[in-house]
């Protein structure tokens, strides 16, 4: 997960986050907020994770891994 831009990094696999469920604290979403899963399916049982900061986001990349 990572804010890139979301005109170029599609073409590699990344999505908006919010298809996986992963939003700020707000729950709100950016296009430039994009993940792809590096698993398939790992990601598709999960939903109302929300990031509140970068620890989080270290944190749930770690898990992916």
């Amino acid at each position: 997960m990572f804010f890139g831009r979301p005109e170029y990094y599609p073409q590699f696999g990344f999505v908006e986050s919010d298809q996986y469920g992963v939003t700020d604290k707000s729950g709100d979403n950016y296009p430039e907020f994009m993940c792809m899963e590096l698993i398939k399916g790992y990601l598709s049982n999960s939903f109302g994770v929300s990031l509140s900061n970068q620890i989080s986001l270290m944190m749930l990349i770690t898990k992916i891994l």
